[in-house]
């Protein structure tokens, strides 16, 4: 059975911390493998976000249930944070004054300082997951929630919007698009392995499929 990953979004996740909401879920674009998900705790202890190994998620136990994702304290305290940290605090900087003159007549400039996180980040060797940042991880990676909403091209032209990446529970692996708003008049689903492109600027998806598919598809499911 497939499910679709706007489940893992629209009701919490149970982990043995406590409820979490889901900001984002990471797969690979060749595979449709989902690698990471990036979560936020209901409670401030001992993290709000963590960026967990999708491996952890198993499909609700009762229907309506939650999906589960077995971490703890533990863990979420030894996880990567998603976004990183020094990447807000380096934003936080840049819109500050030029100078900030403390009540002692010490002063700061803050610029200086975003200078200096930049040029002193932490080494990471980008072949060894212990010791790569968030950011590293998921560079290679897709973000699910930039992937819905987007509209899909086809040989002929516009053919819907993509509006569910329906998933293999047992293997994590994304096989279906879902389209909505196809020449069909309905939903049409489409095998992953249709997935020709996608454009990093825009979003667009390109597939391997043309309007009279899609109609064909329609009628063969209607």
């Amino acid at each position: 059975m497939l499910h679709d990953l706007s489940e893992l979004f629209e009701t919490p996740l149970e982990t043995h911390s406590g409820p979490a909401g889901l900001r984002e879920i990471f797969f690979d674009r060749d595979t449709g493998r989902i690698r990471l998900v990036a979560i936020e705790m209901a409670r401030t202890a001992p993290r709000m976000e963590a960026l967990i190994d999708a491996a952890r998620l198993s499909t609700p136990v009762h229907d309506g249930g939650g999906w589960t994702l077995s971490v703890g304290d533990d863990e979420i305290a030894a996880a990567l944070s998603w976004p990183e940290v020094l990447e807000q605090d380096a934003m936080d900087l840049a819109i500050w004054p030029m100078v900030v003159a403390g009540p002692l007549g010490t002063s700061f400039a803050p610029l200086l300082a975003l200078s200096a996180l930049r040029e002193n980040a932490p080494d990471s060797n980008p072949t060894s997951p212990d010791t790569q940042t968030a950011n590293e991880l998921v560079a290679p990676l897709q973000q699910a929630g930039d992937w819905i909403g987007a509209t899909v091209f086809g040989h002929d032209g516009e053919l819907g919007r993509l509006t569910g990446l329906m998933f293999e529970p047992a293997t994590r692996t994304i096989r279906v698009l879902r389209l909505t708003d196809t020449p069909a008049g309905g939903p049409v689903d489409l095998p992953y392995d249709r997935l020709r492109y996608r454009a990093e600027c825009g979003g667009h998806l390109v597939v391997d499929a043309t309007r009279d598919d899609l109609i064909q598809v329609g009628t063969e499911n209607a």
